[in-house]
């Protein structure tokens, strides 16, 4: 076994909607029983490129999981990330971070409005022997993915 055939696989778990206390929409939730709130969500048809990883994060054999908090703009756009839960390596945080900035988000929306809210992402990182990477879904370039 060498060194230079492990490979950092990457790997994006379902986003799930996130719940933030004192969020600006909060009272809708809570006055509007028959609000239809849809949270935000990544936009697979748009692409959505892997993190880029130092080399050194290969060769050290680090791996783990970075869950990320992201705020989604009414036009779909990152305003701001937050790492809920770090991998326990800098450079992998900061590997998601930086890809989760780069990605474009179908915004949230309320009663068929958009609106900006959160969203919670999960980045897993692991090393394999076997050469395989898994990778977010990458799309098409179509036009609503141009900022």
């Amino acid at each position: 076994m060498s060194l230079g055939s492990r490979v950092l696989t990457f790997s994006v778990a379902l986003a799930l909607p996130v719940t933030v206390a004192g969020s600006a929409y909060a009272h809708f939730f809570a006055e509007s029983s028959t609000a239809q709130h849809k949270p935000p969500r990544v936009n697979y048809s748009c692409p959505t490129p892997a993190p880029d990883v130092p080399q050194s994060a290969t060769v050290n054999g680090e791996q783990g999981a970075v869950y990320l908090n992201v705020f989604v703009s009414t036009h779909g756009h990152p305003k701001k990330i937050r790492v809920l839960r770090s991998s326990g390596y800098p450079d992998l945080d900061d590997a998601a971070v930086t890809a989760a900035a780069t990605w474009h988000y179908i915004p949230g929306s309320m009663n068929e409005g958009p609106v900006s809210d959160w969203m919670a992402l999960k980045m897993d990182f692991g090393v394999h022997e076997n050469g395989t990477t898994l990778k977010a879904a990458a799309g098409g370039t179509s036009g609503d993915c141009d900022y």
